[in-house]
Formats: structure tokens, C-alpha cells, sequence
């Protein structure tokens, strides 16, 4: 979790030092270490001191003053009254801006004493919930939180590092009774927008220039977002509830198999999928571990993608509308 905010500071262009002072688990500065170097952010831990506030203070030394700093300290029970000690040693130090409990949600409402007795410790001004997306008890521990009187900032909803949201309680209770969550949805394409290869290919679909390369790179993009299930969730009246999983499985692992018959690809025949006939399929479907047929319905999807993107900006009216959007970074003009 230290990871993934550290992200989130990243992405709005604030540098980050990591300090890990978690000394009971020698494999959670490995963990956080290797995590940092994924974020792309600074890391500090001394792994010959065992006393963690010396750790953060010699970690604090060591970046500069306009770094925003996390430190990652050891789990610890509510009641566990020697790690509670070592907490308030280590708040002592940093005198944090920011004191933030990191709770799993499968807690249910016993993450609201947890809240509770970390509050009355060391005064806590956030809470983050994590495991949102697997837990049925999610519902639960956010009730149990906010009655504690601390605020949460953020919830997690997944493994991966982009997948830490600002909690918004319109937009949680939205999700949790299938209504879709679009905000949230747009968001994610908002944080894809700025890559330049995503951006060209959605500008070449618009225009009618779509070619096999741009396809490869519209599925990477798909991929950093998520599992289909997942984003079909944002979507109102597409809940999971509302999905067969099965038929989502199987389409999640056909787009990973295009994914690896487009890599078997030439260059050129990803810039002129009208050159692929029976002899490069074959080819394509031996270089990618597939069958002939699979790699016809690779080049089916392609060109059923192509119309749907033709019927949409054959309207000229939506079409300017479209580029605008994407040229601007805004919504659409009113007309």
C-alpha cells in the first residue's frame, strides 16, 4: 500500500522517498524495495539496525526536503503494546503531516476498533481499506472506520499498484449495487491519455488510418487497466452481478491470445493486415502457438473494430466532437 500511494504521488508529479521501517519482517523491505523500483522511487532502509525509529531518522537525512516521504512501518494489533510503543517512538521522529492506518477489509466491523485504538495512540488522520475488491465484509468495514471518526481516504481494489482509489462514498455504494461507477472508468482512460502510442492509436481509429499495430497497442492499453470483469463493474447495469464470468474468462484469454499473434506479427503485416493470406496465417499461428483459424479471427475482430469506428465518426457532427475531446483533454462542445 506504501507502494501504491507513493504512485499516486508520482503520477501528479511529486517526487517520493521510501523509507522502510518495518524491522520484524526482514522480507518486507525486499518486498518494498522491489516495489519502489517498479513505482520509479527513491528507497531507503538499513537492514543491520534493528531499531526502527534510528532507521527513519537516518532516512530522513537521506532525501531531500521537497521529497514527500512515506514510511512504511511493521503490521501491529491494536493491543499489541510494545509495537503501539515502537509507533509512537517512530511518530515522534517524523512528526508526520499525514498519520495513515492501512486496514484490510475482510476485518469486517472490527476495523472500526483497530481505527479506533490507533486514533487514540497517535492521532490518525486517514485510514486506507484494502482487499475492497474480494471481500464481502467491505460494506461492514467501512461503516465500522467512519464510526470510528477516522476519515478514509482511499480504498484498495486489487493487487496491481495503479489500483488504489480516493474513496467516494457515491461512488462505492454505486459500485457495490451494480450501478456502475463511469467515473472511476474515465479516470483510468484519463491516466492512459498522457502515453504517447495510446493516444495516436485512438486518433488513427478515429480517422479511419486503424491498422493492425495500433490494435496491438489498443490491447496493451485495455490490459494496464484491468481485468474485463473489473472494468465491465464501472459500467451501469453491467455490475458483476449482471455478467456471466465464464463468457468473461474465455474473452480475457482470447485478447491474450490476439495479444501474442500480434507479436508473431512483421512489421509490415502490422501495417497492412491485407497482405495476411493463408501462408503468413500459418506462419503467424505457429510463431504464436495457435491455430490457422485463430489467427482469421484475430483478423475478423480487426476488421469488425474498423467498422464499428467507421459508423461511428461516418456521423460528422460526433466526429468533431470526438477530436475535440481528445485534441483538449475536455468534454465535448455544446452545440
Amino acid at each position: 500500500t506504501a507502494a501504491k500511494l507513493a504512485r499516486q504521488y508520482q503520477k501528479k508529479g511529486v517526487r517520493v522517498g521510501l523509507i522502510a521501517a518495518d524491522v520484524h519482517r526482514p522480507a518486507a523491505i525486499d518486498q518494498l524495495e522491489q516495489l519502489a523500483q517498479k513505482v520509479g522511487c527513491e528507497f531507503y532502509a538499513n537492514r543491520a539496525e534493528r531499531r526502527a525509529k534510528v532507521i527513519v531518522r537516518e532516512g530522513l537525512a537521506a532525501f531531500p526536503p521537497h521529497f514527500a516521504i512515506i514510511v512504511d512501518t511493521a503490521g501491529r494489533s491494536g493491543i499489541d503494546a510494545e509495537l503501539i510503543a515502537e509507533l509512537r517512538q517512530i511518530h515522534d521522529v517524523v512528526k508526520p503531516d499525514e498519520t495513515i492506518l492501512v486496514l484490510d477489509a475482510a476485518m469486517g466491523q472490527s476495523a472500526g476498533r483497530s481505527a479506533k485504538a490507533f486514533q487514540e495512540a497517535v492521532g490518525l488522520t486517514g485510514v486506507i481499506l484494502t482487499k475492497l475488491d474480494g471481500s464481502a465484509k467491505g460494506g461492514g468495514a467501512l461503516s465500522a472506520v467512519a464510526a470510528s471518526g477516522a476519515p478514509i481516504l482511499f480504498i484498495g481494489t486489487g493487487e496491481h499498484l495503479d489500483e488504489l482509489e480516493r474513496f467516494d462514498p457515491t461512488r462505492f455504494v454505486s459500485r457495490l449495487l451494480g450501478m456502475g461507477d463511469l467515473q472511476t472508468l474515465l479516470e483510468r482512460f484519463e491516466d492512459l491519455r498522457g502515453k504517447e502510442e495510446a493516444q495516436k492509436a485512438s486518433e488513427h481509429l478515429i480517422s479511419g488510418r486503424f491498422t493492425l499495430r495500433d490494435l496491438r497497442t489498443q490491447l496493451d492499453s485495455l490490459g494496464q487497466m484491468g481485468s474485463l470483469s473489473k472494468l465491465m463493474s464501472f459500467f451501469p447495469g453491467l455490475g458483476p452481478a449482471k455478467i456471466d464470468d465464464s463468457k468473461l474468462n474465455e474473452t480475457q484469454v482470447q485478447l491474450r491470445k490476439f495479444r501474442t499473434m500480434l507479436d508473431s506479427m512483421t512489421s509490415a503485416e502490422l501495417d497492412d493486415a491485407n497482405i495476411i493470406k493463408s501462408e503468413r496465417a500459418h506462419r503467424i499461428a505457429r510463431g504464436s502457438g495457435n491455430k490457422p483459424p485463430e489467427v482469421r479471427a484475430l483478423l475478423k475482430y480487426y476488421e469488425t473494430t474498423k467498422k464499428a469506428a467507421h459508423g461511428i465518426t461516418s456521423n460528422r457532427r460526433l466526429r468533431r466532437q470526438i477530436e475535440h475531446q481528445m485534441s483538449q483533454g475536455g468534454t465535448p462542445p455544446h452545440s
